[in-house]
């Protein structure tokens, strides 16, 4: 019995052991990468004892790193920041800080292809707001002036003249020809003059041109496809039906008042 709690003792501990182990070994990377990142901090503001005279001929003293860039150093003054190429520094400073370039080069790079993407993203999100604010104005705009043709059509009596297409179970849906109902009658007017003719017109209802859908007929159940129909009828909104071939479609509604 003391022997298997001995036992048990050191395998706890040997799992100990190794769970420590693991944690440092796994924690490792982030000491070093940690270690790297204060030593390049470091480097970076470093203040040299070195000076520049530019262009105009001012001479910049104090000078200390703040940037490492791909092809040479940011050096900041008193007066504010100067970039000096790599090949225009002494060469301890181009030894001590050209091999830092590499990786300033990748940074630069990454941080272009992030931008570059970021700039991608923005644009097609642009884009496709735009062309979803242009769909929903057309959208509006149609349902609008369906609407409003909707508001006007109510207040016309129409005649629905045309061949029944399809028997549907609201209605009959019918091809109509379009055109209006108006009579011209011509007769003769004068016992004096008897080749003159009077001309009478007699204002009809519009007939409604295109396919729609008759509800309400009293006669809707003696006709079969093909026939040819002409009912007075008011609109009476909107419709929609499966076709033979199953497609679905919508179609002015039309109520018969006869």
């Amino acid at each position: 019995m003391r022997m298997a709690s001995v036992l048990l003792t050191e395998i706890v501990r040997t799992e100990k052991m190794t769970r420590t182990l693991v944690l440092l070994l796994l924690g490792l990377p982030v000491l070093c990468l940690g270690q790297a990142t204060m030593i390049t901090n470091q480097i970076t503001r470093e203040t040299l004892s070195l000076s520049l005279t530019n262009k105009y001929g001012d001479v910049l003293t104090n000078l200390t790193v703040s940037k490492v860039t791909s092809d040479g150093l940011l050096l900041e003054h008193k007066g504010g920041a100067t970039k000096v190429r790599f090949e225009d520094l002494p060469i301890e400073l181009r030894e001590k800080y050209q091999p830092l370039a590499a990786e300033a080069a990748l940074k630069d790079r990454e941080a272009g292809r992030a931008n570059a993407a970021w700039v991608a993203k923005t644009e097609k999100w642009m884009a496709d707001e735009k062309r979803e604010k242009q769909d929903r104005f057309w959208r509006e705009s149609r349902d609008s002036a369906r609407l409003i043709a909707n508001a006007q059509m109510a207040a016309v009596r129409y005649v629905i003249k045309g061949k029944v297409m399809q028997r549907t179970s609201a209605g009959l849906l019918i091809s109509s020809v379009g055109g209006d109902m108006t009579v011209v009658k011509e007769y003769h007017d004068s016992v004096w003059q008897p080749s003159h003719m009077a001309r009478h017109v007699q204002p009809g209802c519009p007939i409604y041109d295109g396919i729609c859908l008759l509800a309400g007929w009293r006669k809707e159940l003696t006709v079969v496809d093909g026939d040819e129909v002409c009912v007075s009828s008011m609109m009476d909104g909107e419709s929609s039906y499966t076709t033979v071939l199953g497609a679905g479609d919508t179609v002015r509604k039309f109520k018969a008042i006869e």
